[in-house]
């Protein structure tokens, strides 16, 4: 039923797009070539997505000097690298969750390729900073720098991911 809504709203558009495409020869590719052209233009939802891929979607600031900022940096990469495949609210895949969190992207788009690299960045060391922030059309995460443990760090990237990672998604 969603679906057909955000089709039928989007009637024009898909209209416009398809004569696009017909104007430049590659609706009649599309129609001929439909695998190609579907693995060249949409992602694969059951891809793999671990640490590796997920490390790609970054851009790699050096470990800072500041103490505290580089105790969450660790927390931070250690996070990442040890993705439980038994996330329970995360559907088993906490990458997936944090790419959608930091990016909007609930899988990397084509080719792995992300507009641009996400940015990590650190918010101030205060109580009112617990969670992370993303800025996704940005590609900025910001990390909390008050936590005192792994196991809270942990907890409160979770805890961000299960409550604010939904992005916009309808369903």
């Amino acid at each position: 039923m969603v679906e057909q809504e955000v089709l039928w709203s989007r009637k024009q558009e898909l209209d416009e797009f398809s004569t696009g495409l017909e104007s430049l020869g590659l609706l009649t590719v599309i129609r001929q070539n439909p695998d190609v052209c579907l693995s060249l233009l949409c992602s694969d939802e059951n891809a793999e997505f671990g640490p590796v891929e997920f490390n790609n979607c970054l851009s790699r600031p050096e470990v800072p000097d500041d103490f505290v900022q580089a105790q969450t940096y660790e927390w931070f990469n250690t996070y990442i690298s040890e993705n439980p495949k038994s996330d329970s609210f995360l559907g088993g895949c906490r990458l997936k969750a944090l790419l959608h969190f930091s990016t909007g992207y609930q899988v990397p788009p084509p080719g792995e390729s992300l507009p641009h690299k996400l940015s990590i960045s650190f918010l101030p060391d205060d109580d009112q900073h617990q969670l992370p922030i993303a800025q996704a059309c940005f590609g900025y995460l910001k990390l909390p720098t008050v936590h005192s443990s792994m196991a809270k760090f942990v907890k409160f990237m979770d805890m961000a991911l299960k409550y604010e990672g939904t992005g916009f998604a309808m369903f």
